[in-house]
């Protein structure tokens, strides 16, 4: 089974971080966070991160600003399906957009 993956959640809301975090880290997941855009790109600078969950609206740099400052990773090394185990069964309600 391959590791599970390196997560970094950045909101301004602490609320929303420590739930995502302690929801992620219960299902086997490392997960770390950030309060700002600005932080969440002196963090993706040190590399070891395979996702970034990014609030779109935040004070000083938004997500947006952050997310074309960031580099995509060419190559994914491998995928994850991070939702909950009892959830895996059913279809995705979301598509994810690639930027």
């Amino acid at each position: 089974m391959p590791p599970k993956p390196h997560i970094l959640i950045v909101d301004d809301e602490a609320g929303i971080r420590e739930s995502l975090s302690s929801i992620l880290t219960d299902e086997g997941y490392v997960a770390e966070s950030a309060e700002s855009a600005e932080r969440a790109l002196e963090r993706t600078s040190h590399g070891g991160l395979d996702v970034i969950l990014l609030d779109v609206w935040l004070p000083g740099m938004d997500g947006l600003e952050a997310l074309s400052r960031i580099q995509p990773c060419r190559t994914p090394s491998r995928h994850h399906d991070l939702r909950p185990r009892h959830h895996r069964h059913r279809r995705p309600r979301h598509q994810a957009w690639r930027i």
